[in-house]
């Protein structure tokens, strides 16, 4: 090799070298912190890894919210519950991507304690990634007998192996943009949802960890690996509270951050009425076009809580920061599009304390923090439901 191609071969090394510490600094790192300026609640940066106060706890509200972590939530609504994507089990980051799928029935007993899964009626599941779907089988066997579980096609594959759960399982598919009323005891629950295609946002650099379809039923989770569950059919939720036959609150949930014009409610559904408090994953949206502005125009969203936020890479008993690449910065100017995006104070807003930064457009609760809600006043309107 010539010296004029070894110094040409020298200094790409060295650009590539210094482009790839650059990438690790920046996307490696993690934040815990949200801006006193931000908040409502708070007069000093909230640090996450320390929180000044512990997690609310559940209120007396008719209309109670709980964030579970991870894409975790659990609604309380006229003695009904509907719980979305219940995850406690933590696998570091080199066994998500090279190891086994591992359930860890300690962790999630620990964290259904407080919740009394045995009064679950219904769980909705997103897509099916192993952060979605994997504690599942031991939640609704072990914990929550009565739940029946709404989930993508891949999910309903992954989850053959458990006999005692097929006929709890609905794949989400058939029902795409109609509404659902789930049913206990052959009677309608005080809810209905709505399934809205949708679209599972890039990981890092434009790339999906795990995308794809499970196309083959699977007999047994024995030698699985994590990134074997492959998130499938990626969905949003419209969830409708209901009075009787009539709206009495209306929700937006989703798992993943979609971009501009994807996973939207029906444009017709939301001229009748707007979204009252809007569920929204905080990363990575700098990898999403138009996200959060596009879904919150297209919800007319009140309020959101920004949810998915934390590591779970870590075990749990570590102190809490930020997924990985979703910086103190990041966090910031998500906030700050968020209040951007919702011109004027929604007409619900939490109506008990939070200890999770809070303000008057968004929250974000702490893993096992509830939340308290009235309905506005001009809430009810009549459903469609048949």
């Amino acid at each position: 090799m010539s010296s004029r191609r070894r110094r040409i071969l020298g200094v790409a090394l060295g650009a590539a070298v210094l482009l790839l510490g650059f990438l690790l600094y920046r996307d490696g790192r993690h934040g815990r912190r949200v801006s006193a300026h931000r908040m409502t609640n708070h007069d000093v940066d909230f640090d996450f890894g320390a929180p000044p106060c512990s997690p609310a706890p559940r209120p007396g509200n008719e209309l109670r919210v709980a964030y579970l972590g991870v894409g975790g939530l659990l609604v309380e609504w006229r003695g009904s519950v509907l719980v979305a994507a219940p995850y406690f089990t933590r696998q570091g980051l080199i066994e998500t991507i090279f190891g086994a799928l591992r359930v860890d029935s300690e962790a999630i007993a620990r964290g259904l304690a407080p919740l009394d899964a045995a009064r679950w009626d219904v769980v909705l599941s997103g897509h099916s990634h192993y952060d979605h779907l994997a504690d599942l089988p031991e939640v609704m066997t072990r914990h929550a007998p009565a739940a029946r579980l709404w989930t993508n096609a891949s999910g309903a594959r992954m989850l053959a192996p458990f006999p005692a759960l097929t006929s709890r399982i609905h794949a989400v598919e058939p029902s795409l943009g109609s509404w659902v009323r789930p049913l206990r005891d052959g009677v309608p629950l005080p809810f209905r949802f709505m399934p809205l295609p949708s679209d599972h946002a890039p990981h890092l650099y434009g790339l999906r960890y795990a995308h794809g379809t499970v196309e083959e039923s699977w007999d047994t989770w024995d030698g699985k690996t994590v990134r074997s569950m492959l998130d499938g059919l990626t969905v949003n939720f419209l969830i409708d509270l209901l009075d009787g036959e009539e709206i009495a609150f209306r929700m937006f949930y989703q798992g993943s951050a979609s971009p501009s014009g994807v996973g939207h409610p029906p444009t017709d559904e939301i001229e009748r009425r707007g979204v009252d408090l809007a569920i929204l994953c905080a990363p990575p949206y700098w990898q999403v076009e138009d996200y959060p502005e596009g879904v919150l125009a297209a919800t007319r969203a009140g309020y959101v809580l920004a949810i998915h936020y934390e590591d779970f890479l870590q075990p749990a008993d570590r102190p809490l920061r930020f997924v990985r690449s979703l910086t103190d910065t990041r966090v910031d100017r998500l906030l700050e599009r968020i209040e951007g995006a919702i011109p004027e104070r929604g007409a619900v807003v939490p109506a008990t304390p939070v200890c999770g930064p809070s303000a008057e457009r968004w929250s974000m609760p702490l893993p096992g923090e509830w939340l308290g809600f009235d309905l506005p006043n001009d809430a009810v309107l009549t459903s469609s439901t048949p």
